[in-house]
């Protein structure tokens, strides 16, 4: 659903949901995770913080924990790994200490890139390789966010063509279902691998189909990182 769309399709839920103080808490975080992809990240996070005032109200500071995962996502598009992270390792841990799997799975993906946005590659792998013994065989965002963190960790390895090999098989994944921001997100680690390489050229095209995505879902954030890599392979004389 393109964000220009997503807010009549919440509104249109929130009818069909009914009155329900969970309900209308669960709804603020995904009209937060739509905000952010607008760029509107001071809307998103008022919108959080009235979430959390719902959760501690109603005295379940589980279920609050566990429904942070757009909190998380939102962070890491705006550029706050270090935020994110605390989010992602406070879900970590509850799930870890509940045995739960499913979700931990890509809770623990998107923790691999908040650490490799802070650098922390080794920190990163080992995340990477948690999502990937929890994970389901049909889990998409878990089997094709693992393969993503290790494109990243192997990429700043130089080990390019195991990390191309990686980013492809998440590419793969992504691309077999219709989420167009996670399909935006497979397309644009594939051409950061494919830059550090030194192919400008395919990188150029691995960029472009992140940003058909990008511009398709409308997530703003996104499309003017692409464009600013896109802008750097010019500057650098590398297309």
């Amino acid at each position: 659903v393109p964000v220009e769309d997503a807010f009549a399709v919440l509104d249109r839920a929130a009818t069909l949901r009914g009155g329900g103080l969970l309900g209308e808490a669960h709804d603020l975080r995904v009209r937060a995770g739509v905000l952010g992809m607008a760029g509107r990240f001071a809307e998103a996070h008022e919108l959080v913080a009235r979430s959390r005032a719902i959760y501690e109200e109603l005295g379940a500071p589980t279920i609050m924990i566990t429904t942070s995962q757009i909190n998380a996502e939102t962070l890491l598009l705006e550029g706050r790994p270090h935020d994110a992270e605390g989010v992602l390792r406070e879900m970590h841990e509850a799930y870890e200490e509940m045995g739960e799997t499913a979700f931990n799975s890509t809770i623990c993906a998107l923790l691999g890139h908040a650490l490799c946005d802070q650098g922390r590659f080794d920190e990163a792998e080992s995340f990477a390789k948690r999502s990937r013994e929890l994970a389901a065989e049909d889990d998409f965002a878990s089997q094709g966010d693992w393969r993503l963190v290790m494109a990243r960790v192997l990429t700043h390895r130089g080990s390019f063509e195991e990390a191309l090999a990686v980013a492809d098989e998440a590419v793969a994944i992504m691309d077999a279902t219709d989420y167009l921001d996670r399909q935006g997100g497979g397309h644009e680690a594939r051409a950061d691998v494919l830059a550090a390489a030194g192919r400008a050229d395919d990188a150029r095209a691995a960029y472009g189909e992140a940003l058909d995505r990008y511009e398709r879902k409308g997530n703003v954030v996104a499309a003017a990182r692409v464009r600013a890599r896109l802008d750097r392979l010019v500057s650098d004389g590398a297309v």
